[in-house]
């Protein structure tokens, strides 16, 4: 898996793969069917975390109808296995996140699902036994004074007795995942944290590198050099960027975009094209509104889009900081 992996990264670092794919045609590259896409129940969130764009989004809020999901499910294609239920907000919040969970899984679609952890372990119980595959949760703290820094809102004792609670739950197969985003205020604290979700009994343990500014946020970029002193860590191997002579480098930038492979569905059925554009400024359709995902998918509007992404023309193309690989570092605990 990790050689696949860095000759994707190899792949995606290449100007000359970048220039091949600039001049393929859309029926070429979409050779390979969709495997993965994210699925937003909500855009509504009850944190107000660092570098988020929850608190200055001019995005509609809403929540995705149980009805609208089934409708977008059956329109997907068939080649579909796995679907991330998370995107701009917290989906927890969405009472139907189970049922959700449940549709996919009727059809062996394999379910993810990333969350703050600091609602009701109820709302987490029903999603767990509705056969969610993958659950990550956000915790960037051994201490509930650090924990708090970063997620404004958050309840350090709440999320670590949910945690408590859902590893011990009976018979459960979903995998726990604690995310923990590395910055100059915790990575003190990595080995208190290896320790902690050891004992926790969770199954892995992410340290990925923070993100400091979003595609679509003018804001967020202003402020990008600011943020980066106070908040990159020292140790740069926990780091996406190098800050240099007063200004900020990506480290791992890939030249080829993996979302012109990918897409994601906005809780009223727009179909946006990239993980970063929180906003949904970059739209090529409505799933709901055209009744058909091939449809947009294929487009000839999308295919033009693909294209401006891999000669990095788009205005969220331009502040993107996606890299290859921000998961950091993987630590699987031995439960033997």
């Amino acid at each position: 898996m990790m050689n696949l992996i860095k000759i994707k990264q190899k792949i995606s670092q290449s100007k000359f793969a970048n220039k091949i794919m600039q001049r393929l045609p859309g029926k070429i590259l979409l050779m390979n069917p969709i495997k993965h896409l994210m699925i937003e129940p909500t855009n509504i969130c009850n944190l107000r975390c660092l570098f988020c764009t929850q608190s200055i989004s001019k995005r509609q809020k809403g929540m995705m109808t149980l009805d609208n999901f089934r409708k977008i499910v059956e329109l997907l294609p068939r080649s579909i296995r796995e679907v991330q239920l998370h995107f701009a907000g917290e989906s927890v919040l969405n009472k139907d996140l189970p049922e959700m969970v449940k549709i996919l899984k009727g059809k062996g679609v394999r379910t993810i699902l990333s969350s703050n952890g600091t609602l009701p372990f109820e709302n987490y119980e029903k999603i767990i036994n509705a056969g969610l595959s993958q659950l990550i949760i956000s915790f960037d703290g051994a201490t509930k004074e650090v924990y708090e820094q970063y997620r404004k809102g958050g309840n350090f004792e709440m999320v670590l007795d949910n945690l408590n609670k859902m590893v011990k739950m009976p018979k459960r197969k979903t995998e726990f995942i604690i995310q923990f985003i590395v910055m100059k205020n915790n990575e003190n604290q990595i080995e208190d944290m290896k320790k902690l979700a050891k004992s926790l009994g969770v199954d892995i343990l992410w340290l990925k590198s923070a993100s400091l500014n979003i595609g679509s946020s003018e804001i967020l970029e202003k402020n990008i050099i600011n943020n980066a002193k106070k908040f990159l860590p020292e140790n740069n191997k926990y780091s996406r960027y190098l800050l240099k002579d007063g200004r900020l480098v990506y480290k791992d930038k890939p030249l080829s975009c993996p979302w012109i492979f990918r897409t994601v569905i906005l809780w009223n059925g727009d179909v946006a094209v990239c993980c970063t554009d929180l906003e949904g400024e970059v739209i090529v359709g409505n799933i709901l509104k055209e009744g058909s995902f091939d449809k947009i998918w294929r487009s000839e509007k999308h295919d033009k889009i693909r294209k401006l992404i891999l000669s990095r023309k788009l205005k969220i193309c331009k502040n993107c900081n996606i890299g290859d690989n921000p998961i950091k570092e993987a630590i699987r605990f031995n439960k033997g």
